[in-house]
Protein backbone atom coordinates (compact mmCIF):
# COMPACT_ATOMS: atom_id res chain seq x y z
CA UNK A 1 0.00 0.00 0.00
CA UNK A 2 2.60 2.59 0.85
CA UNK A 3 4.20 1.77 -2.56
CA UNK A 4 1.42 2.64 -4.43
CA UNK A 5 0.57 6.12 -2.15
CA UNK A 6 4.62 6.92 -3.11
CA UNK A 7 3.79 6.03 -6.85
CA UNK A 8 0.49 8.71 -6.41
CA UNK A 9 2.81 11.82 -4.94
CA UNK A 10 5.30 10.98 -7.05
CA UNK A 11 2.88 11.08 -10.16
CA UNK A 12 0.94 14.23 -9.36
CA UNK A 13 4.46 16.33 -7.89
CA UNK A 14 5.71 15.31 -11.44
CA UNK A 15 2.30 16.61 -13.24
CA UNK A 16 0.95 18.77 -10.78
CA UNK A 17 1.22 21.71 -13.40
CA UNK A 18 0.08 19.79 -16.73
CA UNK A 19 -3.05 18.40 -13.99
CA UNK A 20 -3.42 22.26 -12.91
CA UNK A 21 -3.70 23.34 -16.67
CA UNK A 22 -6.50 21.13 -17.65
CA UNK A 23 -8.57 20.94 -14.83
CA UNK A 24 -8.45 25.09 -15.11
CA UNK A 25 -8.98 24.92 -19.14
CA UNK A 26 -12.03 23.01 -17.56
CA UNK A 27 -13.69 25.18 -15.79
CA UNK A 28 -12.88 28.12 -17.95
CA UNK A 29 -14.97 26.20 -20.78
CA UNK A 30 -17.81 26.11 -18.42
CA UNK A 31 -17.53 29.16 -16.62
CA UNK A 32 -17.77 30.85 -20.13
CA UNK A 33 -20.90 28.53 -21.28
CA UNK A 34 -22.15 30.26 -18.23
CA UNK A 35 -20.95 33.85 -18.77
CA UNK A 36 -21.99 33.60 -22.56
CA UNK A 37 -25.74 32.52 -21.70
CA UNK A 38 -25.94 35.58 -19.11
CA UNK A 39 -24.65 37.20 -21.83
CA UNK A 40 -27.29 36.56 -24.32
CA UNK A 41 -30.05 37.31 -22.08
CA UNK A 42 -28.14 40.75 -21.27
CA UNK A 43 -27.43 40.35 -17.65
CA UNK A 44 -24.10 41.58 -18.10
CA UNK A 45 -23.67 41.45 -14.36
CA UNK A 46 -23.93 37.93 -13.91
CA UNK A 47 -22.00 37.48 -17.28
CA UNK A 48 -19.13 39.48 -16.08
CA UNK A 49 -19.29 37.81 -12.98
CA UNK A 50 -18.16 34.27 -14.93
CA UNK A 51 -15.95 35.82 -17.60
CA UNK A 52 -14.11 37.07 -14.40
CA UNK A 53 -13.84 33.41 -13.05
CA UNK A 54 -12.39 32.29 -16.01
CA UNK A 55 -9.68 35.12 -16.10
CA UNK A 56 -9.02 33.60 -12.45
CA UNK A 57 -8.87 29.78 -13.74
CA UNK A 58 -6.74 31.29 -16.62
CA UNK A 59 -4.09 32.67 -14.07
CA UNK A 60 -4.21 29.59 -11.80
CA UNK A 61 -3.19 27.93 -14.89
CA UNK A 62 -0.44 30.42 -15.34
CA UNK A 63 -1.62 31.08 -19.24
CA UNK A 64 -1.18 34.25 -20.36
CA UNK A 65 -2.52 34.00 -24.08
CA UNK A 66 -5.70 32.70 -22.62
CA UNK A 67 -5.84 35.37 -19.63
CA UNK A 68 -5.62 37.88 -22.71
CA UNK A 69 -8.36 36.88 -24.20
CA UNK A 70 -10.77 36.79 -20.98
CA UNK A 71 -9.06 40.53 -20.49
CA UNK A 72 -10.60 41.34 -23.95
CA UNK A 73 -14.21 40.02 -23.54
CA UNK A 74 -14.49 41.67 -19.78
CA UNK A 75 -13.71 44.80 -21.66
CA UNK A 76 -16.64 43.94 -24.28
CA UNK A 77 -18.73 43.28 -21.15
CA UNK A 78 -18.05 46.46 -19.26
CA UNK A 79 -18.86 48.34 -22.84
CA UNK A 80 -21.89 46.96 -23.52
CA UNK A 81 -22.54 48.02 -19.43
CA UNK A 82 -21.02 51.36 -20.35
CA UNK A 83 -18.81 51.78 -17.86
CA UNK A 84 -15.93 52.55 -20.55
CA UNK A 85 -13.09 53.70 -18.08
CA UNK A 86 -13.19 49.45 -17.01
CA UNK A 87 -13.43 48.28 -20.28
CA UNK A 88 -10.55 50.52 -21.68
CA UNK A 89 -8.30 48.94 -18.39
CA UNK A 90 -9.10 45.85 -19.54
CA UNK A 91 -8.69 46.27 -22.80
CA UNK A 92 -5.28 47.45 -22.09
CA UNK A 93 -4.37 44.92 -20.01
CA UNK A 94 -4.89 42.66 -23.17
CA UNK A 95 -2.85 44.82 -25.09
CA UNK A 96 -0.28 44.75 -22.68
CA UNK A 97 0.16 40.88 -22.77
CA UNK A 98 -0.58 40.51 -26.65
CA UNK A 99 2.67 43.03 -26.94
CA UNK A 100 4.49 40.87 -24.17
CA UNK A 101 7.19 38.22 -24.94
CA UNK A 102 4.78 36.53 -22.27
CA UNK A 103 1.87 35.80 -25.05
CA UNK A 104 3.02 33.34 -26.58
CA UNK A 105 1.50 33.70 -29.85
CA UNK A 106 3.40 33.33 -33.20
CA UNK A 107 4.40 36.82 -34.51
CA UNK A 108 1.75 37.59 -37.22
CA UNK A 109 -0.97 36.53 -34.60
CA UNK A 110 0.72 39.25 -32.27
CA UNK A 111 0.06 41.90 -34.20
CA UNK A 112 -3.19 40.74 -35.04
CA UNK A 113 -4.20 40.58 -31.86
CA UNK A 114 -2.63 44.21 -30.64
CA UNK A 115 -4.27 45.88 -34.10
CA UNK A 116 -7.34 44.74 -32.70
CA UNK A 117 -6.44 46.05 -28.80
CA UNK A 118 -5.40 49.46 -30.74
CA UNK A 119 -8.98 49.39 -32.99
CA UNK A 120 -10.81 49.08 -29.54
CA UNK A 121 -9.25 51.19 -27.26
CA UNK A 122 -9.42 53.81 -30.41
CA UNK A 123 -13.20 53.65 -30.04
CA UNK A 124 -13.36 53.41 -26.72
CA UNK A 125 -11.02 56.74 -26.02
CA UNK A 126 -13.24 58.30 -28.95
CA UNK A 127 -16.62 56.96 -27.00
CA UNK A 128 -14.89 58.86 -23.73
CA UNK A 129 -14.28 62.40 -25.58
CA UNK A 130 -10.46 61.34 -25.18
CA UNK A 131 -9.55 62.33 -29.33
CA UNK A 132 -5.73 61.91 -27.93
CA UNK A 133 -5.23 58.41 -26.75
CA UNK A 134 -7.65 57.52 -29.72
CA UNK A 135 -5.69 59.41 -32.44
CA UNK A 136 -2.34 57.50 -30.73
CA UNK A 137 -4.33 54.15 -31.25
CA UNK A 138 -4.93 54.55 -34.59
CA UNK A 139 -1.73 55.15 -35.11
CA UNK A 140 -0.40 52.42 -34.06
CA UNK A 141 -2.80 50.83 -35.97
CA UNK A 142 -1.73 52.08 -39.12
CA UNK A 143 1.71 51.70 -38.12
CA UNK A 144 0.80 47.88 -37.37
CA UNK A 145 -1.13 47.43 -41.14
CA UNK A 146 1.94 49.64 -42.75
CA UNK A 147 4.51 46.84 -41.38
CA UNK A 148 2.20 43.80 -42.59
CA UNK A 149 1.53 45.52 -45.93
CA UNK A 150 -2.04 45.74 -45.14
CA UNK A 151 -3.27 47.97 -47.37
CA UNK A 152 -7.40 47.61 -46.39
CA UNK A 153 -6.15 47.58 -42.79
CA UNK A 154 -3.94 51.03 -43.65
CA UNK A 155 -7.12 52.99 -45.59
CA UNK A 156 -9.32 51.97 -42.58
CA UNK A 157 -6.80 53.48 -39.75
CA UNK A 158 -6.18 56.37 -42.07
CA UNK A 159 -9.87 57.19 -42.67
CA UNK A 160 -10.65 56.77 -39.23
CA UNK A 161 -7.59 58.94 -38.42
CA UNK A 162 -8.61 61.62 -41.11
CA UNK A 163 -12.18 62.30 -39.30
CA UNK A 164 -11.03 62.30 -35.90
CA UNK A 165 -8.44 64.82 -36.57
CA UNK A 166 -11.30 66.77 -38.34
CA UNK A 167 -13.70 66.27 -35.86
CA UNK A 168 -10.41 67.93 -33.58
CA UNK A 169 -9.90 70.71 -35.73
CA UNK A 170 -6.91 69.78 -37.19
CA UNK A 171 -7.60 70.08 -40.73
CA UNK A 172 -4.44 69.63 -42.70
CA UNK A 173 -3.39 66.73 -40.38
CA UNK A 174 -7.24 65.40 -41.36
CA UNK A 175 -6.88 65.94 -45.22
CA UNK A 176 -3.25 64.64 -44.76
CA UNK A 177 -4.93 61.13 -43.56
CA UNK A 178 -7.94 60.79 -45.74
CA UNK A 179 -5.76 61.68 -48.85
CA UNK A 180 -3.72 58.58 -47.55
CA UNK A 181 -7.20 57.01 -47.65
CA UNK A 182 -8.30 57.82 -50.87
CA UNK A 183 -5.51 56.94 -52.52
CA UNK A 184 -5.50 53.48 -50.67
CA UNK A 185 -8.69 53.44 -51.85
CA UNK A 186 -7.85 53.58 -55.37
CA UNK A 187 -5.20 51.16 -55.18
CA UNK A 188 -7.33 48.55 -53.74
CA UNK A 189 -10.06 49.33 -55.91
CA UNK A 190 -7.97 48.86 -58.96
CA UNK A 191 -6.40 45.27 -57.39
CA UNK A 192 -3.20 46.89 -57.59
Amino acid sequence: MKYHETALEKAIDGNLPEIIRKISQELVRVYNNIAKSYEQKHDFGRSLEYFEKCLDACKKADDPEMEAKWYFKIGAIYEKMDDLEKAVEFVEKFLNICKSDSGGSKIEKKKKLTGNAHKKLAELHSKLGNASAAITNLEALLNIAFEDNNKQGQAEAALKLGLLNYKEGLIPVSVRYLGKHFDLARHLADGS
